[in-house]
Parts: structure tokens; sequence; C-alpha cells
């Protein structure tokens, strides 16, 4: 896999910044030309991309995905999308092509609404949180592997949900995932104030309590900009709900030490390359200790992802 390890060996950890229980680790790289594609919020407030149920019916673990415009749009893993019959989280990274229809695998975080509030989908201010993400991430890599489907396990990503929500004090009618990040808004608007992209960022490794909780790296660091405060936001309900758990930090002799533990496992592992819903393949990393998922075209790494499993 010469294309991880030059992603691998390309970025560099820059200064930690912490915010409480949550730290991050900028990873640092050099822009490659211009980025040719939009992303999910460029698209819908461009009015260039439309989101909706697949039929009148619906169907939990797929959505319709509609691009009417003259560029790509690239949409992230665990982004979310509010609104229709009930709130969806992407179950891969993805990249639409221009002037197409495309049916995108997805996860329902909102078990208890299967009702429409709206034709369209709105997209949300966060990504998945990272324990939710990496249970996900594990059984769509799964279901690929057995199946060629990127399903996840949805009764688990209920279970998680649910969980979120007690240990973060959220009472949800519809046990929503959006409810999690609306009572604690006040919080993620600071974190996400904090954590701010720097020079030449490209991607993000997070820790809560001094555990390494994922890491994401992208091809450009105009992208990184974009998508950075969702990242914060997802990984920021992980903290709220360790605080009101007790849990303190766990001081790491060097900030980068479980990075490079983690990276150093990742290019040991096995990888299976898959049919994107869109354009390029879907590429997923297996090994005990660490799992990724990536998402490569014409010859680029538009977005790797890796977590300890």
């Amino acid at each position: 896999m010469e294309w991880l390890d030059e992603i691998l060996e390309s970025v560099v950890p820059g200064e930690p910044v912490q915010a409480g229980l949550l730290t991050m680790v900028p990873l640092l790289g050099e822009a490659k030309g211009e980025v040719p594609y939009l992303t999910l919020d460029e698209a819908l407030e461009a009015k260039q991309l439309q989101v909706t149920e697949v039929s009148e019916g619906g169907s939990v673990p797929e959505l319709l995905l509609l691009n009417e415009g003259d560029r790509e749009v690239f949409l992230l893993d665990g982004e979310e999308l509010v609104g229709a019959k009930q709130n969806r989280v992407l179950n891969l990274t993805l990249l639409a092509p221009a002037r197409t229809r495309l049916t995108v695998p997805v996860s329902c975080v909102e078990q208890g609404r299967w009702r429409s509030i709206s034709r369209e989908f709105r997209s949300s201010k966060s990504t998945l949180h990272g324990r939710g993400r990496a249970r996900k991430m594990a059984s769509v890599s799964r279901s690929l592997r057995v199946r060629e489907r990127a399903l996840s396990d949805q009764g688990a990503v209920w279970d998680d949900v649910a969980t979120l929500c007690e240990a973060t004090d959220t009472v949800s009618a519809s046990a929503a995932y959006a409810d999690v990040h609306e009572r604690h808004g006040a919080s993620l608007d600071e974190y996400e104030r904090k954590l701010r992209p720097v020079d030449r960022q490209v991607g993000a490794a997070f820790l809560v309590a001094g555990r390494l909780m994922s890491v994401d790296v992208f091809e450009h660091p105009a992208v990184l900009r974009k998508l950075l405060h969702k990242l914060v936001r997802g990984v920021a309900l992980d903290v709220i709900a360790a605080e009101r758990m007790g849990e303190s930090s766990r001081p790491l002799a060097d900030e980068t030490a479980a990075l490079t533990a983690l990276f150093d496992v990742l290019r040991r592992a096995s990888a299976t390359t898959h049919a994107s819903p869109g354009l390029g393949e879907a590429v997923r990393l297996e090994r005990p200790g660490a799992m990724g998922a990536a998402l490569r075209h014409a010859g680029r790494t538009l977005h790797l992802a890796a977590l300890p499993a």
C-alpha cells in the first residue's frame, strides 16, 4: 500500500492544542493543486444538491442524492443529515459526480421518529461522535467484506445514541442525536472556537482524556478548514460524556506517541477495496488494534480515517 505509506510519511504532527479533556494534534502537509469539488454544505447552500428519501415510503439505510451542478460534491463519513422521515448519518466518505443521481448508504440516528417533517434534508454542524463512529466503521467494514454493501449495525447505532443521551443528560422524545448537540450547543461552540485550523493543516488527531479517539487526513488544507468544525463538535460530545462520568485526563509522555503507534499498526493492516456509490473506490483497513477507511479516486486519496479498534 504505497499510497498509505505516502500519506502517513507526508503528514507531520504540529503543536497539540488542548481544551479541557480534548486534545487536537494538527497534522500538517502541503497543498496539491486546487480542490475541484464542493463540500456537502457548500453544495446545499448553492442549491446544487438535493438529499431526500429514496421514495415516498422511504428506506432507513439509504437516501437519494441528486447533484444538479457541474462540480463534484464531497461528503464525509459520519456527516449528519437532518429532516425528512428521520435523521441519518453517512456510512461512507464519497464523491458524488456532477449531474448525477445516487443512492447512498446511511444509518439512522433518530430511532423514535418515522414521519416526514420536510421533503429535503439539511446538513447539521456535526459528525457522529467518536465512540459511535468507531462502532459504525467496524460494522460497515464487516458488511462490505461479507456482503459488498456498506450497511451498519443499525441496532448498535441506536444503542450508541441512547447511551450518549443518557451520559450527557439529554432528554429526547425521539432519541435523536441532533438533540444532544442542541442541548450542549454552547459548550460545542466553545470547543469549536478553541480548536481552530492552523496553517498547512490537512488533518487532525483527537484524544479524549489522553486516549486517542480518531485521526482524519484530507488531501488539501482547504478541505480540512471546511470540515474541521464538524469533527471537533462530534468528538467534543465524547468529552462532555466523559466529564459527566467523572473521567480525568491521562497525560501522555509524548502527545504524538499514540498517533505513531496507530500509524505503525495501520501500515500492517489488511486492505480490501470496494466499489464506491460515487466516484473512486472505498478502501477498508483492518488489523487488531486499528481500523481505517479511505476514499481514493484518480490516484489521489481524498480522505483517510483511522481509529483505534
